[in-house]
């Protein structure tokens, strides 16, 4: 099973789960924090790491920093030094910094590390990034506000250069720290029972109260809305927009009573047509907008009947990065802390694609070979975990050579085994890749017709462990703080460390969050599986499923769950697309000097080409259809059904996290 304790790259940042939505909260500004030497007119002091102090063009007065970093470096920072900066729990603080820089590509990143103390020697409690734009010539200030988590008792300053920044000069100039005076957020939208819905019958989702799954009834769902302080002559006007036709289609107001905290409104999802809808929240008073919150509504046609899995003979990989059993392409569906009973297993089979498993056994070799079982009679091909204490030794970091030929031997021939999941992290738990390598030739010798997976977590470790693994496989969890750029980045320099195979890329997208911190948005999931997909990807493993609070996953939201199936389906939809061979792509000079990610095919006589904006910027842009020669232009997935094109020429304003396929 996936250890819960992993190289944890997001942030701590703020106490209340959002996951969806146009509002921040407002702050105001009360104090500055004193910081040792903050504009660098004082030469190297207060701050330790790889930099010098330059004259060149600072931004105020006479010196700058200018930091240095090494390529493939997973730690390049440079932080405030002690003594710290005292702070408590609890309190809201805006950083700013001045940058500028002529890195291409890579993040560049500014951050506060949290810390507290345990026998006067610092702690990290936690960090909280904010990416900055690469390439700007010109001096930039960027800032980021924060609320402190549970345990702070001080703070350090850091810049940080990503290990996926090939070259580039950054420099920094005039720091300040300033406490704020946070302003109550007085309403907030409660996570939706389900936010899609499918026309041809009803979904199962998991109740996290209930600890059970349930079935939706579109006509039951309701919005909730929770109030803070006195709502006296407020109401609550609901609006619900046509993405397409741009029009609204429903609008109700509610008057609220003095001190009214709660609100539960229907939505009458059943009457409404396949498509997409905004649902507008705004609290009004004397018909002046208060605050407004947004979610998103997505109606399907229908979600697809898995296809019914054969036995395995043999499973294996091709030179075009799939993953093959007995011969042919299959496009994986997984999640990291499944369940592993036949109930719950069969509906992560129905209702969100699951067609593989982590299947572990603990102490136990019969337990291993149960659940092997147990996964084949929920209709899931089973990924047999090898480094549980039956076969591997946690102290000394090897396996049980006897206990380990014992499992190849029995489970090898099993119809539902898909392969061998060796280790997880090894490079995260100092495991010697010559140890994993050890344990994968007893393998290979035994059964030569299974693939061997190994997930990796350090870029700089990707060649030194890529002996070890049949899938290119890594995690990395970027959100909310740091740009999907990094996921870019990990994915390009895990597939470049394949000694010239192609192996499947399987990147671990998204679906948990650290205590205190939000959950992915539908945008931000979406665009990570899109980026993903442009770089070759066809198996999807989503981390996590199930976790104990207060790690959350996706078992405690069903609105996230919900993302999660609308997601399988578009996956479904472009299976002919993902097995097809990638050819030679097209030079679309207007996307590549945008940012924007693309992939281009043609399958049976039809263009395809996705796009995808990993920024949190809207893009615009003009550029030529490759292929293009007449005809409608549809949007796949898209509120509106054909994109405009004129003499080949698309014009477009792509959205932050954005997502584009056209079909032609």
């Amino acid at each position: 099973m996936k250890c819960i304790k992993k190289k944890i790259i997001i942030a701590v940042c703020i106490s209340t789960i959002v996951f969806t939505g146009t509002h921040m909260a407002a702050t105001e500004t009360e104090k500055p924090v004193t910081l040792l030497n903050p504009d660098f007119e004082k030469g190297k002091q207060g701050f330790i790491g790889n930099y010098n102090i330059s004259q060149q063009n600072p931004h105020t007065g006479k010196a700058c920093l200018q930091q240095f970093y090494q390529p493939e470096n997973t730690w390049n920072c440079i932080q405030s030094q002690s003594p710290f900066i005292s702070c408590k729990a609890g309190e809201t603080l805006e950083l700013s910094a001045w940058n500028r820089n002529t890195v291409t590509t890579g993040d560049v990143l500014l951050g506060i590390r949290f810390i507290k103390f345990k026998q006067q020697q610092p702690e990290t409690v936690g960090f909280k990034w904010k990416v900055v734009s690469n390439n700007i010539s010109e001096w930039t200030r960027y800032a980021m506000t924060f609320k402190t988590p549970d345990g702070t008792e001080a703070l350090a300053v850091y810049f940080r250069v990503g290990e996926t920044v090939p070259n580039g000069e950054v420099y920094w100039d005039d720091i300040t720290l300033i406490r704020t005076k946070e302003i109550v957020q007085r309403m907030t939208l409660q996570p939706l029972t389900s936010a899609v819905i499918f026309k041809n019958r009803q979904q199962e989702l998991f109740d996290y109260n209930k600890k059970q799954a349930v079935k939706i009834n579109p006509a039951d769902i309701s919005l909730n809305l929770a109030f803070n302080g006195n709502n006296n002559d407020c109401s609550v006007s609901l609006g619900l927009l046509n993405e397409a036709s741009g029009k609204a289609v429903r609008q109700k107001t509610f008057k609220l009573k003095n001190n009214q905290k709660e609100l539960s409104a229907p939505l009458d999802l059943n009457t409404l047509n396949t498509g997409r809808y905004t649902l507008n929240a705004s609290l009004l008073k004397d018909d002046k907008v208060l605050e407004t919150e947004s979610k998103l509504i997505i109606i399907n046609p229908a979600i697809a009947e898995p296809a019914q899995l054969e036995p395995v003979k043999n499973s294996s990989t091709d030179k075009h990065g799939n993953i093959l059993v007995n011969g042919k392409p299959i496009i994986m569906f997984f999640y990291y802390h499944n369940p592993l009973n036949v109930p719950d297993l069969t509906l992560l089979r129905l209702n969100f694609g699951a067609n593989t498993a982590q299947v572990w056994g603990g102490n136990s070799l019969d337990d291993l070979y149960r659940n092997v079982d147990i996964a084949w009679k929920s209709g899931v091909y089973s990924w047999a975990l090898l480094f549980h204490g039956a076969t591997f030794d946690d102290k000394t970091k090897k396996w049980k050579d006897k206990e380990l030929m014992e499992a190849v031997t029995r489970l090898k021939d099993h119809p539902g085994l898909i392969g061998w999941d060796l280790i997880d992290e090894p490079d995260g738990a100092k495991i010697p890749a010559e140890e994993v390598i050890r344990a994968r030739n007893i393998i290979k010798k035994l059964d030569p017709n299974h693939l061997i997976w190994v997930n990796l977590c350090y870029p700089a470790k990707f060649n030194e462990y890529s002996p070890t693994t049949d899938l290119a496989s890594y995690d990395t969890y970027p959100l909310p703080d740091n740009s999907l750029k990094v996921i870019a980045g990990n994915n390009k320099a895990i597939l470049a460390a394949q000694d010239q195979t192609v192996k499947p890329l399987v990147s671990c997208l998204q679906t948990y969050s650290q205590p205190g911190n939000r959950a992915p948005t539908y945008e931000e999931i979406r665009a990570e599986t899109y980026l993903c997909i442009v770089q070759g990807m066809k198996a999807f493993a989503f981390y996590s499923w199930n976790d104990a609070e207060p790690i959350f996953s996706l078992n405690q939201s069903m609105e996230l769950q919900s993302y999660l199936q609308d997601m399988v389906m578009q996956i479904h939809a472009l299976k002919d697309f993902l097995v097809t061979p990638t050819p030679a792509q097209p030079v679309i000079g207007e996307l590549d000097k945008n940012g924007i990610r693309y992939l281009f095919k043609t399958i049976r006589g039809k263009n395809y080409l996705i796009t995808v904006n990993p920024e949190v910027k809207s893009k615009k842009y003009t550029f030529l259809l490759p292929e293009y020669r007449n005809g409608p232009v549809e949007l796949m997935f898209d509120a509106n059904s054909n994109a405009k094109v004129s003499d080949k020429q698309v014009e477009e304003i792509m959205p932050p996290m954005g997502v584009k396929i056209y079909l032609y």
